[in-house]
C-alpha cells in the first residue's frame, strides 16, 4: 500500500482524499477522527472536492489519528497534526474488487463510485469461463438472452428488449453490421478484451441512437509496462472446434505496442454427431449443419505513446469471416444440393486522445473508421462430381458494404472550490450503407449531436447528475433526450441509485430504404419512419461490506420501459410488408443478487424476474403482461499454492414468452421452453505462471433444442424448436505468456 501526504498550515482540521491513480476528489469517503488519548471518533464523509473537516467544536488533542476509507480501496490510517490539511491517496484493492469502469462516466473509477449502475465482467471471468466470444460470456449473465441462429449469428435482449435496442461499443466506438437489426455478437472475440462493462437502461444522452435497453462497452488491453511480452494460446473442443491466437507486446520510453492474431475454426455440429470424432457421412445426407461451420481470422494493431499529461493510441483491427451453409440432396435422386457461402469483412481504425488538463479537468477525443461487408453466395453443387455453378436465381446473391466515420470529444472540469461538476461533449456520426438491396443502391445518415451533464452536490450523502442531448439527423426527427440520475449513500457501505431517463432509437438504413424483392420476398423500408422514444426508469440498492480480507455484497433493483413508435414489419398486402411505426413494447421487472468473496473462495447467486408485452395499435386483440425467471450462480475457488482455479456457472433461464402476429392482425403468444446450463471448468498455472494449463465441460446438461412456438429465424431449428447449444462440450485449453 502507498500513499502520499502534504501538509500545509490552516485554522481547521482537514483531509482530503484523493484517487491514487488518477488524482481525482473522492466523494462520500469515510473519514473517522480519533482522539489518541480518550478513543473517542468521529466520522466524516468527504464532499464532491473530496474534503473532510473535523468540526471545530471537537475537542481534540494536537495529534490526532485518522482511518480513511472508502469501498474497493485499501484503508488508510494515519496520525495527523491537528490544524493542519492533508491530502490522502487511495489505491484499490486489487484483492477483492480490482475494478475500474469508464462507460458513461467522467473519469475512469470503481463501479461503487460511478452515478449509473454499471455491471463489470472481469478479464478473470473470462478466462474463468473459458468464453471464445461475447455471446458465451453474456449468456451466463442475468437479466440478458441470447438468440442463436445458424447464419444471423447471435443477438442479444436486455430487460425484455430485443437486440435493435442495445449499443454494442468496443473502447468506446459503436460496432456497425447489424444484421434483422442485431450484432452478431458470436463475431466479437475475446483474445484481446481486458473486460466488459454493462450498463442496463438508456444511456442515450451519451451515446445516441440504440443505447435505450442497454450499453454493452468492450474495453480492450492497453499498454504494457514491460519492455517485452509474447503469447500463445491453443484451445480445442470435441465438437469440432480449434483455436489458436497469439501476440506480442512492446514498451520502450514513452512508446508501447501490440500485435495480435487469431484463427477460430468450427466444423459444424448436428444433434446425431459423436460425442469425439467425426460423424460417417451417408450418402451425403449428414452434410447440413443445425450449427453451421465457419472460420474466423483476426488480427490487429495497437500502437501508443504516454504524453506528459495522457496518453494518444491508434488502434486499427480486421476481421474475417465464412459460415457455409449446405443444403440437403435435392430430388429426385439427390444429386444436387443448394449451397450458401457467407463472408463478412471487418475493418475498424480509431485514435483516442486522453488529456488531464490538470488535477481536475479531462479532455477525450475519439476519432473512428469502421468498414463491414457482408456477401451471400449461392451456388447449385453436383454432389456426383463435388462442384460447384453459382445460382442465377435473382436475389440468390447478394453483397451489402456499411462504413462509419464518427468523431467523439468530451470535456469534464470541477471549478476549483466548487462541490459540482461538468461534462460536455460533442458526438458526430456518419453511416453509408450499399447494396443491391438498399434503395438507389446507396444511402447515408447524419447524425450530429451535441450533449452535456452536471453532477451537483446537494448534501455530503447526495450526487444528482441531470443531462441532455440535442441532436440533428440529415433523414429523421430525432428527439430531445433528457435524463436524471440520482446516487444517495444512507450509511457506509450503502448506495441507493435512482434513474429515469428518455431513450430513442433511428430507423437503421434498411428499415429506411430496402427494396428487398425476389421470388420469396417482397419487402420495402419506409423513409417516413420517426424514431423510436422511451421512457425508462429504475432504482437500485447495492450494500457491501469489507471486513478481514472478506467482502458481501447485495444488490437489488427494479425498471420499467415503456417504448413508443416501435418499428416493425407491417403488412401492406397479402404478399408485401413495409416497415412501420405500428407498435409499442412493455418491459418491466426486478433483480436481486448476493456475492462475496472469502479467502480463496468467491460465490455468487442471482434471481431476476421480467415481465414484457407488445402491443400493435390496429390489433383487435393484445394479450396481458408475460413474466419470466432468471436464476444465476457462480462459484469460483483459488487454490493459492496449487496455483489451481475451479469455478462452476448454472443459470437458468425459466420460459420465455415470445409475441407473433397472426393471420387475423391479432398479437398471439407463445413460450419459448425452459432451459438450464451449467459449465465446470478449471485451469493451472505451472513454469512460474508461464504456462496455463485449462479444461472442462460446458453445457454439462446437455442442452440442445427447447420448444418454441416458433423457429429462430429464416436459418433457426427446426419448426417447434429453437437452437440453445451445441451439446455438452469438452474442451482442453493450453496457453503460453512470456
Amino acid at each position: 500500500m502507498t500513499f502520499g501526504v502534504s501538509v500545509i498550515w490552516a485554522q481547521n482540521t482537514k483531509v482530503i482524499v484523493l484517487d491514487g491513480i488518477y488524482s481525482q476528489p473522492i466523494p462520500s469517503a469515510h473519514v473517522k477522527f480519533i482522539n489518541i488519548k480518550t478513543g473517542e471518533s468521529q466520522y466524516v464523509i468527504t464532499n464532491l472536492n473530496g474534503l473532510a473537516v473535523l468540526p471545530t467544536e471537537t475537542t481534540y488533542g494536537k495529534q490526532i489519528k485518522i482511518h480513511v476509507s472508502f469501498i474497493g480501496m485499501k484503508p488508510v490510517n494515519q496520525t495527523i497534526t491537528k490544524g493542519t490539511t492533508t491530502k490522502i491517496k487511495l489505491l484499490d484493492d486489487v484483492e477483492l474488487l480490482n475494478q475500474v469502469v469508464v462507460t458513461g462516466q467522467y473519469s475512469a473509477s470503481s463501479p461503487e463510485k460511478a452515478v449509473h449502475k454499471i455491471s463489470l465482467i472481469t478479464r478473470d471471468k473470462i478466462d474463468q469461463l473459458n468464453a471464445v466470444s461475447l455471446d458465451q460470456v453474456l449468456a451466463r449473465e442475468l437479466n440478458m438472452n441470447i438468440s442463436q441462429d445458424g447464419v444471423l449469428g447471435s443477438s442479444i435482449s436486455i430487460q425484455g428488449l430485443s437486440g435493435e435496442n442495445v449499443k454494442i461499443l468496443v473502447d468506446g466506438v459503436p460496432m456497425i453490421g447489424r444484421l434483422n437489426g442485431s450484432i452478431d455478437l458470436s463475431q466479437i472475440n475475446l483474445s484481446d478484451v481486458e473486460r466488459i462493462e454493462v450498463v442496463e437502461g438508456p444511456l442515450s444522452v451519451s451515446y445516441g441512437s440504440n443505447a435505450l435497453a442497454g450499453t454493452i462497452n468492450i474495453i480492450t488491453k492497453k499498454g504494457q509496462k514491460k519492455p517485452f511480452s509474447a503469447n500463445a494460446k491453443i484451445y480445442t473442443e470435441n465438437i469440432g472446434t480449434t483455436n489458436v491466437d497469439a501476440g506480442l507486446g512492446f514498451s520502450k520510453g514513452k512508446n508501447f505496442g501490440a500485435v495480435n492474431f487469431t484463427r477460430n475454426y468450427f466444423d459444424g455440429w448436428n444433434m446425431d454427431d459423436p460425442v469425439f470424432g467425426q460423424p460417417s457421412l451417408l450418402a451425403d445426407s449428414s452434410r447440413s449443419k443445425l450449427w453451421k461451420p465457419r472460420t474466423q481470422y483476426l488480427g490487429g494493431v495497437k500502437l501508443g505513446r504516454t504524453l506528459e499529461n495522457g496518453t494518444l493510441i491508434y488502434n486499427i483491427d480486421a476481421f474475417n469471416e465464412t459460415i457455409l451453409n449446405r443444403g440437403l440432396p435435392r430430388g429426385p435422386y439427390g444429386e444436387t444440393a443448394f449451397d450458401d457461402k457467407y463472408i463478412t469483412n471487418r475493418i475498424d481504425n480509431n485514435i483516442t486522445l486522453d488529456l488531464a488538463l490538470d488535477s481536475l479537468s479531462k479532455l477525450n477525443i475519439l476519432g473512428a473508421y469502421n468498414y463491414y461487408e457482408r456477401k451471400k453466395l449461392s451456388y447449385i453443387t453436383d454432389l456426383t462430381g463435388v462442384s460447384s455453378i453459382e445460382n442465377p436465381t435473382k436475389g440468390a446473391n447478394d453483397t451489402t458494404k456499411t462504413d462509419l466515420i464518427m468523431l467523439r470529444s468530451t470535456y469534464s472540469n470541477q471549478p476549483k472550490g466548487k462541490n459540482w461538476r461538468y461534462q460536455i461533449g460533442i458526438d458526430l456520426n456518419n453511416e453509408t450503407a450499399k447494396g443491391a438491396r438498399i434503395l438507389d443502391q446507396k444511402q447515408s445518415i447524419g447524425d450530429y449531436a451535441a450533449f452535456t451533464s452536471v453532477e451537483l452536490e446537494p448534501g455530503d450523502k447526495w450526487i444528482v447528475r441531470p443531462g441532455i442531448r440535442f441532436s440533428y439527423n440529415t433523414k429523421y426527427g430525432a428527439p430531445v433526450v433528457p435524463s436524471l440520475n440520482i446516487k444517495f449513500l444512507p450509511k457506509s457501505g450503502m448506495a441507493v441509485r435512482f434513474s429515469v431517463a428518455r431513450g430513442f432509437r433511428a430507423p437503421s438504413v434498411k428499415e429506411l430504404y430496402l427494396d428487398f424483392v425476389d421470388i420469396n420476398h417482397d419487402i420495402h423500408g419506409n423513409p417516413d419512419l420517426t424514431a423510436e422514444t422511451a421512457i425508462h426508469t429504475s432504482a437500485n440498492f447495492t450494500y457491501t461490506k469489507l471486513e478481514d480480507g472478506r467482502m458481501y455484497k447485495f444488490k437489488s433493483g427494479i425498471f420499467y420501459n415503456h417504448i413508443k413508435n416501435k418499428i416493425a414489419l407491417a403488412q401492406a398486402s397479402p404478399t408485401k410488408y413495409v416497415y412501420a411505426n405500428v407498435d409499442e413494447a412493455l418491459s418491466l421487472g426486478f433483480n436481486i443478487e448476493a456475492q462475496t468473496t472469502i479467502k480463496h473462495f468467491k460465490g455468487s447467486l442471482g434471481f431476476s424476474y421480467t415481465g414484457i408485452k407488445n402491443t400493435i395499435t390496429d390489433a383487435a386483440e393484445t394479450p396481458e403482461l408475460a413474466f419470466y425467471p432468471q436464476v444465476t450462480s457462480n462459484l469460483s475457488y483459488d487454490f493459492k499454492k496449487a496455483k489451481t482455479n475451479i469455478s462452476l456457472f448454472v443459470k437458468y433461464s425459466g420460459e420465455l414468452p415470445q409475441f407473433v402476429i397472426d393471420a387475423n392482425n391479432n398479437i398471439e403468444q407463445q413460450y419459448i421452453g425452459a432451459y438450464t446450463l451449467m459449465d465446470f471448468t478449471a485451469s493451472k498455472k505451472l513454469w512460474k505462471d508461464r504456462l496455463i494449463l485449462g479444461a472442462g465441460v460446458k453445457n454439462i446438461l446437455n442442452v440442445t433444442n427447447v420448444s418454441s412456438g416458433s423457429s429462430s429465424g429464416a436459418h433457426g431449428g427446426t419448426n417447434g424448436t429453437r437452437p440453445i447449444a451445441p451439446g455438452r462440450v469438452y474442451f482442453l485449453k493450453l496457453g503460453f505468456q512470456l
